[in-house]
């Protein structure tokens, strides 16, 4: 029920906002990805960003996890189309803005120089 609550908290800011990066019409794909993050036994060190690509707004799906062989993070359009992976189909330099969009209560990742979806 907690997660829910931010879900539909951080869902309802994300609509909200009038910058680039929060001009996305439906974010209802977002919540059943989010909560298998969540549920999963690498909850902690998992995250989801909220950036601009290209000036379209986009969400990063990323981990921390010291001992997991990971994918790059993945790159979904606002509107939920996956779009490729960070630093394969997708250049780093042309993300910008990005902001903390999920993680769990207890996250294990450190983002010293991103700012907190409001």
């Amino acid at each position: 029920m907690k997660y829910f609550l931010i879900l539909t908290t951080s869902v309802l800011l994300a609509t909200s906002c009038g910058n680039d990066t929060d001009e996305i019409s439906d974010v209802d794909w977002l919540e059943p990805m989010i909560a298998e993050l969540a549920q999963s036994s690498t909850a902690d060190y998992n995250y989801v960003l909220k950036a601009s690509y290209n000036g379209r707004p986009v969400f990063i799906f990323s981990n921390c996890c010291p001992f997991c062989n990971s994918l790059p993070a993945q790159v979904y359009s606002g509107e939920g189309e996956f779009l490729g992976y960070m630093g394969d189909t997708i250049a780093a330099a042309d993300v910008s803005n990005e902001v903390v969009y999920w993680q769990t209560d207890n996250g294990k990742c450190v983002f010293d120089d991103l700012g907190e979806s409001s």
